[in-house]
């Protein structure tokens, strides 16, 4: 969408305009037998009450000890945009705002967090969360299926338990294609001494990375220790032994001689690849120390046995202290940091900043703000059985989470969970808001297979075959039959894809959740700060110059403004200008607007007409308003 001289002088008017007119601006061992179960309560149970009135007690307690005081309630309207940003990802719809702002009912905060955590946009939201801490890719080897990504959402959906969740990852076995969680393995391939200090930052909260080169500077971690640690996964290979023998070397000399078929012979060899890969346990017990090792503690080459190095818990190991045992020791109840840390990972996700933070250090230099807050919410997790809906739903029913945003400066020492943090959108909250102002069946567009797994997710399944127990001339006519197979899933996924989105406005727009991830350099996802899944949670919300282009003149906008959006449908259907208006307002901003700002956006409709509109689309998605969760 082109942008005249004229336009953007108009539309930065108006802008200014709006602003002056006051719109804000803002200065037991874990259950691992269990099967999964959806979450069953309400927030009508007692129970969650009686939890949130606790938090809010024990945050009440720290208000006089720290000689603060306690913002206001947020209004309706606040409440409202905030609770859909933080469990669904997204602001409300025009027709879900209009809704709820128009209920009268005493009940409507507790009937809408029920609502959103039992929601589509829940799974796609704590995704793209645990996508990003786990760092998951469109292309793992070992994954050409994408069944890592698809075992995660799928964990998600069926509200599986955070303590069964962490173990499956732990003890994942065999391929892909059998079990998506080995993803969590393949993902580093190789490197058991990195997934070590990943899965102690992630699931411990502890950053102990530093220690595998040499004493932590910072903390009390020895050199020693960290190997301890990471002997108990240290007999993990990622490697299938049996895939060799004379019938690969034949297929492999065919190759070379170029005896096969282009597509057979791509197809053979992304298959045998692949195939290559299969997490197990070998019978190694221990993991030597570096030669270089110059500590007085150890010998360079010894052996080192496995020690649990937490919670000064120095107990010698049976003899089969394996990978399943220390997985259970992670989980359990019996081990306070696990609880403690995916306690506060949640409480940061929806009040914006954590007791302890930044969230995966926990450390005898980094003190949790409110200690007996911290305890009391790891009990909480603990008793709702790791049930993230359950714990989310207490937190969300707490007066602490509904109170508005404090807007004073704050830093993680001054801050002391008086209220919400004012912070701007992630980049899959900005994207998904806009998509969900453009179309208007967002969470049905959820399926996007292919952005995981590349060409080979299209060959069809796979999953019975076992190539160390095939001649080559069997590898060749499977091959073939795969390539024919692709063919034909080719063509009938484009005739369904023709068929279900004939008439469908933009089809491409889904939920980030569903973009190819990470997304690529110049994307509006990695423009505003989503994680190049290079590290741990390393999103950010840093402004830049390519951001302002995006929303001056992106692609964004003119999906936005074209007759067919969900936006210019509802706009079409007002019967005035007045009701233009709150359209806008309601869509952009979930609230109407105040007398000052009706004014001003009618004079603007009245004097421009169809440029009108699209000034004030311009304006209010530029509007700090709209990028901020308040």
């Amino acid at each position: 969408m082109k942008r005249s001289r004229w336009f953007l002088a108009a539309s930065t008017a108006f802008l200014w305009t709006l602003v002056a007119a006051n719109v804000p601006t803002f200065g037991n061992a874990a259950r691992v037998d269990d099967k999964p179960k959806p979450a069953r309560n309400t927030s009508f149970n007692p129970l969650v009450k009686d939890a949130a009135a606790k938090i809010d007690d024990l945050v009440k307690a720290g208000y006089a000890k720290d000689k603060i005081f306690p913002t206001r309630l947020t209004t309706d309207e606040e409440f409202l945009r905030r609770v859909y940003l933080d469990v669904v990802g997204r602001i409300p719809t025009y027709e879900e705002a209009k809704a709820y702002l128009a209920s009268k009912d005493p009940t409507r905060r507790q009937k809408l967090i029920d609502e959103l955590l039992d929601s589509p946009g829940y799974v796609s939201h704590m995704y793209n969360y645990w996508a990003d801490q786990l760092r998951v890719t469109a292309r793992i080897r070992g994954d050409y299926a994408g069944e890592y990504p698809k075992w995660l959402k799928e964990q998600i959906a069926q509200n599986t338990p955070f303590d069964n969740f962490v173990y499956l990852l732990l003890t994942a076995e065999g391929k892909a294609k059998d079990n998506g969680a080995v993803g969590y393995w393949l993902r580093d391939n190789g490197m058991n001494l990195e997934i070590t200090a990943q899965t102690t930052q992630i699931f411990l909260g502890t950053q102990i990375g530093c220690a595998q080169c040499h004493d932590h500077p910072f903390d009390h971690w020895e050199m020693k220790q960290f190997y301890e640690f990471a002997a108990f996964t240290s007999g993990i290979t990622t490697r299938d032994r049996s895939m060799g023998g004379p019938a690969f070397r034949e297929i492999r000399t065919k190759q070379q001689k170029g005896e096969l078929p282009r597509e057979v012979d791509q197809v053979l060899r992304n298959l045998i690849r692949e195939e290559g890969y299969k997490v197990a346990d070998t019978n190694t017990r221990g993991i030597r120390l570096p030669s270089d090792y110059k500590y007085d503690n150890g010998k360079p080459g010894e052996t080192i046995q496995p020690r649990i190095i937490f919670n000064d818990d120095s107990k010698s190991l049976p003899e089969k202290f394996n990978r399943e045992k220390f997985a259970r020791w992670v989980v359990s109840k019996d081990n306070p940091l696990f609880s403690k840390v995916i306690a506060n990972r949640m409480w940061q996700r929806v009040v914006g900043i954590g007791i302890v933070s930044p969230v995966d250090d926990f450390s005898d230099i980094n003190k949790p703000s409110n200690p007996a807050l911290l305890d009391y919410l790891a009990e909480t997790m603990k008793k709702v059985n790791f049930d993230l809906k359950e714990y989310l739903r207490i937190v969300l029913n707490s007066r602490t989470y509904q109170l508005a945003t404090n807007r004073d400066d704050y830093t993680k020492d001054n801050f002391r969970n008086q209220a919400a943090v004012l912070r701007r959108m992630t980049a899959e909250q900005i994207w998904d808001s806009f998509a969900t102002i453009t179309v208007d069946d967002l969470d049905e567009r959820a399926d996007n297979s292919q952005a995981y797994g590349g060409m080979m997710a299209m060959m069809g399944d796979t999953s019975d075959l076992d190539l160390s127990k095939m001649t080559a001339d069997e590898m060749i006519k499977c091959a073939e039959r795969l390539v024919a197979d692709r063919r034909d899933r080719f063509r009938d996924r484009a005739r369904e894809t023709d068929n279900s989105r004939r008439g469908q406005f933009l089809p491409q727009i889904t939920r980030a959740s569903e973009v190819r991830q990470p997304a690529p350099p110049g994307h509006f996802l990695s423009e505003f700060g989503a994680s190049d899944r290079e590290a741990i949670g390393n999103a950010h919300t840093d402004a830049s110059v390519p951001q302002v282009l995006h929303l001056v003149n992106g692609s964004g906008l003119a999906n936005l403004v074209n007759r067919q959006s969900a936006l210019m449908k509802n706009i079409a259907g007002a019967k005035d200008e007045k009701e233009k208006v709150e359209v806008l307002f309601l869509s952009f901003l979930s609230r109407y607007p105040n007398p000052t700002e009706m004014s001003v956006a009618i004079n603007e409709l009245k004097n421009n007409g169809t440029n009108g509109i699209e000034n004030l689309i311009w304006a209010l998605a530029n509007t700090r308003e709209f990028l901020f969760i308040r």
